[in-house]
């Protein structure tokens, strides 16, 4: 290590009748890990030390604590290292760093560190734990050590540096709020409102981007700012190209983490139906009682419904989407993968461009007005107050032309007339108009703009003539 440390090794095996042979280091394995620091940095205390080592902790230097976990008292064995291990972490002193030893845990600690974090009511990335027992290959007890600074380090530097994400975010939003105060009302009327209903955008969607913008900026100024975390990650990635990213034969999948990552690809139909979420591309239909599940494409801009009710197109595209085999990611120019839909049982999907189907945006649309995904218009209710302006002169458009004929007008009569797709006919009961389909969610951009660009650049491939001279091949 580059760094200095004082090692605190707390140690006391005695009893009144000797030393108590345990299966532990050896002592021989003891003085090669003090001798592996320096031995005039290391410091041993013992138990009965303790108290008057501990005030001298909260103002030392970087200083890295070996605890032993089990203390012998009496010929009993007690885990007195656990209180201490529980004052040294909610005394929060910024330059220590603390590794309990315990022979109760084999070469994955994971487990054991998070039952030892939810007793003494700790923060679990302020401590690791590492295995005592004598380890059978040579290298075992400096590996074992190594790979508990490893997690020390690693969930350190993470959540210092989410902390410090967190502090200027926080900050940020209160600045916002009282920037966004000092404008004048008609700046606001205009940038808030004007602007993004002229196009057909959400208010609420304008004062998330400048928050989410604001947040942005500022973080990126106060890293920029500061050679600390950058010194931090430079050290973890010096430790980890010394010993490899950390590895676990028993840790499970990150559930967390998992469905950070899909809602960054996708947003579920409770999300994007229950407020009459506008109709875009990257929406993701299923039909009635069936497995299949398509995703619409099209040009944003066109699809955007104008305060006046009005569109550039009334068509767009369903791509059929299905499940894909780890074996066959990006295997084909003619499937583009998405590694998630808000569909159950599975994330790996992609969209088949060559199955697809010119579709009536007039019918999809009952899916946002219905507030439920479904594409379903009941005429007899009364439209939504979140509804955009453009899109509740649409539905009141729909629901008059519906109203005023016995049967359903053309433009609302079929979803498409593909042979590809089944039960396109729209239905009419009394003064409900349906279609066995049901948006679900929405695949983000840029994945939804990328999904669009690949059908785009699939259906404009070149076709070349073929080779009249082609000889047949040889088995």
């Amino acid at each position: 290590m580059t760094e200095e440390f004082v090692v605190a090794h707390l140690r006391e095996r005695l009893t009144e009748g000797g030393a108590i042979p345990i299966p532990d280091y050896t002592q021989p394995a003891i003085a090669e890990i003090v001798d592996s620091f320096g031995r005039e940095t290391v410091t041993t205390v013992g138990r009965s030390d303790w108290n008057e080592v501990r005030p001298v902790l909260r103002d030392a230097r970087r200083t890295l604590v070996l605890l032993d976990r089990e203390f012998y008292v009496d010929g009993v064995e007690h885990p007195l290292g656990e209180d201490i291990l529980r004052d040294l972490v909610r005394e929060r002193s910024p330059n220590v760093y603390v590794v309990l030893l315990t022979r109760s845990v084999g070469d994955d600690t994971e487990h054991l560190r998070a039952q030892l974090a939810e007793r003494l009511d700790i923060s679990l990335q302020d401590f690791a734990v590492a295995g005592k027992t004598a380890a059978e290959d040579e290298d075992g007890t400096e590996r074992r050590l190594c790979e508990s600074f490893q997690i020390l380090f690693t969930a350190q530097v993470c959540i210092d540096l989410a902390r410090r994400i967190y502090d200027v975010a926080k900050g940020t939003v209160d600045s916002t709020v009282l920037a966004l105060a000092d404008q004048s009302v008609y700046d606001l009327d205009r940038a808030v409102f004007q602007n993004s209903l002229t196009e057909g955008a959400s208010e609420l969607d304008v004062l998330v981007r400048i928050f989410l913008l604001r947040q942005r900026v500022a973080v990126d100024s106060e890293l920029g700012s500061s050679e600390e975390y950058f010194r931090l990650l430079s050290r973890l990635r010096a430790l980890r190209t010394f010993a490899g990213p950390l590895v676990s034969t028993t840790h499970g999948d990150p559930a967390v983490l998992a469905q950070w990552r899909r809602d960054e690809v996708v947003d579920p139909g409770e999300r994007v139906n229950a407020v009459h979420s506008p109709l875009t591309c990257g929406d993701v239909f299923v039909r009635a009682n069936s497995s299949k599940v398509f995703v619409l494409l099209g040009q944003p801009c066109d699809m955007v419904v104008r305060p006046d009710g009005s569109r550039n197109t009334h068509e767009a595209i369903f791509v059929k989407a299905e499940r894909q085999r780890a074996e066959t990611i990006g295997s084909a120019h003619c499937f583009f993968s998405i590694p998630a839909l808000p569909i159950a049982d599975g994330d790996q999907w992609r969209l088949d461009l060559r199955t697809w189907a010119s579709v009536n945006l007039r019918l999809l649309d009952f899916a946002v007005f219905s507030g439920s995904g479904a594409v379903r218009l009941d005429l007899s209710v009364q439209p939504p107050v979140s509804l955009l302006p453009g899109w509740r002169k649409m539905l009141e458009r729909a629901r008059a032309r519906i109203a005023a004929q016995e049967d359903l007008p053309s433009e609302y009569a079929a979803l498409s007339l593909s042979e590809d797709l089944q039960q396109t006919r729209a239905s009419r009961r009394d003064a409900v108009v349906s279609l066995p389909y049901e948006r679900v969610g929405r695949l983000r951009a840029p994945w939804a703009v990328a999904a669009y660009a690949a059908f785009a650049s699939y259906q404009t491939r070149a076709a070349f003539s073929h080779d009249f001279a082609k000889l047949p091949q040889q088995s």
